[in-house]
């Protein structure tokens, strides 16, 4: 997205926007003009037009998770996500923005707060309460505004915890993310909370780093005791313009998007994912972080204003053209996938495994954050290979199972028994179920949480199929088993005979012997008893949320929860499809691997 923006109509804009701020005001107002307490207290701030202008400037972009907003010159909004498609914006005029996650707020001409999300991504209630305000902060589920007398006021989806509820005081400054926010007192002072509930460690163990969620998550709402001029509130930390305007932050300094440049003046500055950016008082823009241990690459020039999120970030020139990006870098890093050519490949939550013609093993991660993640998986020749959440199980040609702790490449024994097929239970609970060499079924956990329905029918089994509290096998005879939690009719199966069968989170399917797919559960996101795969297939799979099927064109179709993003391009072939919970694999008609990334959706 390449935007172009003009100031002169947006001082002009500006200027009748806030005239009722001017000492001189009028005593009438109408609706779209602020009352006279707001007039004296602004007017203590913005005294011109002209720097009216400039300050609307560090608020015209914002960026959140995978969208940026724009406030044109004439105070519409227009936003668009990062990979080109629309994003929802109100009508009107606005004086201000803010995004966080996948929401976005702003501050109307009234000065009353707008907050409005992407359809269909979150049900989210994010209708500010009536009354006016002097800024507005988005953060995905949830937002925050300052009241005319630097009150600070927070609505919707705020998770109870120590510290989750907004400081007393007047503030002049307010910025937000998903987890934390933090504001600037009148007198320069640092306040921060945490919105997204307690801090959760998970255990570091077997990883070279901790890794922390929630409110206060790597401390980022643990601010410094020094005085700053602006703030930024990014994801895994908090970054802030002291009084000599040299860049501070906090948070998991262990990233190094949490270690300005040295040395260096800022203007303003805006914490994002994985990088961070400022506008230096030389107008450039100034950049730190790395992505996948690449170091990014701003783009050149002179710029007034920056907003950074993760998957797309804008910088504003003078001139008022904006320049946004999109950190293909990153996107590249994402989900590299193998070189080479494959004869199996399998996708787990968020990491896959493949068998190379040549019977080696090659596995991939969709986290940029870990370096030699996931862990080298066992050498030897091998012919087929299952990825779970957090093992993998290879079979080596002569039929015998390995099995390793995906992100450390520890052995494990998920099972006591020889097996020759496995799957793995993803999303919840750790679990999985396999087939013996005998055909008789195995599983490591009990399925669902009804003791009396929770064990694995007894006969002769080819394939297994683990959801989250059900599943589901075939027998020899082309038959279906289910045992598990019969929510949704998930442990009852269609009669019928079939070659194959696979199972998401709360949905199964199965590739009859005709080659039609039927599916039964859970019919949201298109799942369910009426999925959006109709005709024959080849073959089919399912992961979390989402099935695939390939077609006999050799096209692949899918149904659920994002399943476009996870939708190879139309124009290419497949002969095997794997589907995991956010990433998603095939092998083309050439044999080379093809992935595609559908992250976490953040608040």
């Amino acid at each position: 997205m390449r935007i172009f923006l003009f100031i002169a109509p947006l001082a002009a804009f500006v200027a009748a926007a806030v005239g009722c701020w001017a000492k001189d005001a009028a005593p009438q107002h109408t609706q779209d003009e602020a009352p006279r307490h707001m007039q004296d207290e602004a007017a203590r701030h913005v005294q011109t037009a002209a720097e009216a202008a400039v300050a609307i400037d560090a608020v015209r972009l914002a960026a959140g998770y995978a969208h940026a907003c724009l406030l044109d010159g004439d105070g519409t909004i227009s936003c668009e996500a990062h990979d080109g498609s629309a994003y929802p914006a109100p009508v009107g005029h606005f004086l201000q923005i803010s995004a966080a996650g996948s929401s976005t707020c702003g501050i109307r001409t009234n000065f009353s707060a707008a907050c409005w999300s992407r359809a269909g991504t979150w049900s989210v209630n994010l209708l500010p309460p009536d009354g006016q305000f002097r800024f507005v902060a988005a953060g995905g589920r949830r937002a925050c505004g300052l009241r005319p007398n630097g009150r600070i006021e927070c609505w919707g989806e705020i998770t109870p915890g120590p510290g989750s509820t907004p400081p007393d005081g007047q503030f002049r400054s307010l910025s937000m993310n998903v987890d934390h926010a933090c504001a600037i007192a009148n007198d320069g002072a640092v306040a921060c909370w945490g919105v997204g509930g307690d801090r959760y460690c998970e255990d570091s163990s077997s990883s070279d780093r901790d890794f922390c969620w929630g409110g206060d998550g790597g401390e980022k709402a643990q601010p410094p005791s020094e005085r700053l001029q602006a703030l930024s509130a990014g994801v895994h930390h908090t970054c802030g313009v002291r009084e000599d305007a040299t860049v501070l932050c906090w948070g998991d300094e262990r990233r190094t998007w949490a270690t300005p440049a040295p040395d260096v003046r800022f203007k303003s500055v805006s914490a994002g994912d994985e990088i961070s950016c400022g506008i230096t008082q030389e107008d450039e823009l100034v950049c730190w972080g790395e992505v996948y241990g690449t170091p990014l690459g701003e783009p050149a020039g002179t710029y007034v204003a920056t907003a950074i999120g993760t998957h797309i970030s804008c910088a504003m020139r003078a001139d008022g053209a904006t320049d946004c990006w999109r950190d293909l870098q990153f996107q590249k890093a994402y989900y590299p996938g193998p070189e080479g050519r494959f004869r199996s490949v399998s996708a787990g939550w968020e990491k896959a495994c493949g068998v190379a013609l040549d019977g080696s093993l090659s596995c991939w991660g969709t986290d940029p954050y870990r370096r030699g993640w996931p862990a080298e998986p066992p050498g030897g020749v091998y012919r087929a290979v299952v990825v779970g959440a957090r093992e993998a199980c290879a079979f080596r040609v002569d039929g015998d199972a390995v099995c390793w702790n995906s992100s450390t490449g520890k052995p494990v024994a998920v099972f006591s028994v020889n097996i020759r097929h496995v799957s793995f239970r993803f999303p919840g609970p750790p679990g999985a179920c396999a087939v013996g060499r005998t055909g008789r079924l195995y599983c490591s956990n009990p399925v669902g949480r009804n003791a009396e329905t929770a064990a694995p029918p007894d006969g002769q089994f080819s394939e297994v199929a683990v959801g989250y509290h059900h599943a589901c096998a075939l027998q020899t005879d082309g038959q279906i088993r289910c045992w598990g939690e019969d929510n949704f009719g998930l442990a009852s199966p269609p009669e019928g005979s079939y070659r194959s069968i696979s199972a998401g989170d709360n949905h199964a399917c199965g590739l009859s012997t005709s080659g039609n797919v039927t599916c039964w559960g859970s019919s949201g996101w298109g799942l369910g008893s009426s999925p959006k795969i109709s005709g024959p297939a080849r073959k089919i799979d399912a992961g979390g949320y989402v099935t695939c099927a390939i077609r006999p064109d050799y096209r692949v179709a899918c149904s659920g929860h994002r399943a476009r993003e996870l939708l190879p391009p139309r124009d290419e072939r497949f002969k095997a499809i794997s589907v995991g919970l956010f990433i998603a694999c095939g092998i083309r008609l050439n044999d080379t691997v093809a992935c595609r990334h559908a992250p976490p959706v953040e608040e």
